[in-house]
């Protein structure tokens, strides 16, 4: 199909919290035209037993609600299928919601101060964000989510569409577009190792791939990335199979807008 490789990629993100090492879970933000499926990829992964739907959200939800639900029911992401509806609240709003965001996928909430309200938790809570935005909406405030770390931190997938897949999806739809069933992963969480010269692989992919910064960030979530794709196969160490995959998806990772 059109758009199974945007669907595995993103199924790695979401398992990448399983993969028990010391990263954060890979977050990422599907970014495309209008039209091109991005939130109803992200539905897909709605009933997995480590994620939690937020169809919106505000900095107090992220504290009173996510937080909470994360620590005590385990789960290892946030789903958002449309960040428009996040951004269209008042600037303070959604303001405030990006830097709750932004701490719970890096540091962690820990000791919170917000409106007023102090709320403490027992440990750091942390989560991937997997959302979307369109295409327009990325390049009014990709200045400003790179001034603030927020883009750095999720992880941009891309893609856009050529005329033939157009037709083609035309004509899925006309038969009746048949549903995704999901498997999110055979293993167990685990450590995952990843040899010498697959880490150095790695490492050359996400010097040419990155689009912010230093790249550190995305150097992390792509060591992430193939460990959870080894994870996905019920291995406990990285082999060419995985940096293969994962090489062959880098092509959607940035702002290119790759053409499928």
């Amino acid at each position: 199909m059109y758009l199974d490789e945007i669907i595995e990629l993103t199924r790695l993100c979401i398992l990448s919290g399983k993969v028990r090492n010391k990263e954060n879970p890979v977050s990422a933000i599907l970014i495309g035209t209008s039209e091109t499926g991005k939130s109803e990829i992200i539905n897909i992964f709605r009933d997995l037993d480590n994620t939690i739907i937020a169809n919106d959200l505000s900095g107090r939800m992220v504290v009173d609600y996510l937080a909470p639900k994360i620590l005590n029911e385990g789960k290892t992401h946030v789903l958002i299928p449309d960040f428009i509806k996040v951004l269209s609240h008042g600037k303070k709003v959604t303001q405030n919601c990006i830097t709750m965001l932004n701490i719970a996928t890096q540091e962690g909430l820990d000791n919170i101060v917000f409106y007023g309200l102090q709320k403490e938790f027992p440990k750091p809570v942390k989560f991937g964000v997997i959302t979307a935005v369109t295409q327009e909406a990325y390049k009014v405030r990709k200045k400003y989510w790179e001034k603030i770390g927020f883009i750095s931190r999720l992880m941009p997938i891309s893609f856009t569409y050529s005329e033939a897949t157009k037709r083609r999806i035309h004509e899925h739809i006309a038969k009746g577009s048949p549903k995704h069933y999901i498997e999110l992963t055979k293993g167990k969480p685990r450590k995952i190792e990843i040899p010498k010269q697959y880490a150095e692989q790695i490492k050359v992919t996400s010097i040419a791939k990155s689009p912010f910064s230093t790249g550190f960030r995305l150097h992390k979530q792509l060591r992430l990335l193939a460990q959870t794709n080894a994870l996905l196969n019920d291995r406990n160490t990285v082999n060419k199979e995985d940096i293969d995959k994962l090489l062959d998806y880098a092509k959607y990772i940035g702002t290119i807008f790759y053409e499928i």
